[in-house]
């Protein structure tokens, strides 16, 4: 089991590795983008998609400066400000919460971006889609403990006959295992996640009950 996990582990960090310098080798304009000098639409689909505006400004001025362009911030930050009004809705809180991911070099979730005049309708719904996650996270985990108790007695009774199917058994319970431990920390993140907006907005915990 420790090679397997051992294996499984080296992958997992390979892989973000790799998603990391696919990442940040990326650009985030092209040489198009920042010649058409469509600041505003920019800014919006960045307000839209619920970007801190700051580090997105610094990233595209980086891209543009490749090409000679510098980029206008005032009609970025117009646009990005539209873009917050599509963002910051109850409806887009919930979206947001319940596909909330947890993963230990790229987490999605609420960058608190939401200007006070919207931040309470989004976290609404933002605050109710993350305990629908950690609602169905908590099932799974539930399922998962239990068939895990189930494998576990089966390959005692595989390995005491001496069953060729002993190893598959073992390589099932490994995979129940770390999928486990990933629900599990995926919940730890969401509890924390939940608190923390809850004590930015105490009216949120009655969602909770």
């Amino acid at each position: 089991m420790y090679r397997h996990r051992r294996s499984s582990a080296i992958s997992r960090l390979l892989l973000v590795s790799f998603s990391s310098l696919v990442l940040y080798g990326c650009a985030s304009l092209g040489k198009k983008d920042c010649l058409s000098g469509d600041w505003g639409s920019i800014g919006f689909d960045d307000g839209a998609d619920g970007k801190v505006s700051a580090d997105r400004l610094a990233s595209h001025a980086k891209a543009c400066a490749k090409h000679g362009v510098v980029l206008d911030e005032a009609l970025y930050q117009t646009g990005y400000d539209d873009g917050l009004k599509t963002y910051c809705t109850t409806e887009n809180g919930y979206s947001v919460g319940s596909e909330f991911e947890d993963r230990s070099f790229n987490r999605s979730g609420y960058n608190n971006v939401c200007p006070v005049d919207l931040r309470s309708d989004f976290l609404t719904g933002y605050v109710n889609g993350l305990k629908f996650t950690l609602d169905t996270v908590s099932r799974e985990l539930t399922e998962e403990r239990a068939q895990l108790d189930r494998d576990r007695a089966a390959f005692l009774i595989l390995i005491a006959v001496s069953s060729s199917k002993a190893e598959d058994m073992e390589q099932r319970i490994e995979e129940t295992e770390e999928s486990i431990n990933e629900n599990e920390s995926t919940m730890n993140s969401l509890i924390k996640e939940i608190d923390k907006w809850v004590q930015v907005d105490p009216e949120l915990e009655k969602l909770l009950r």
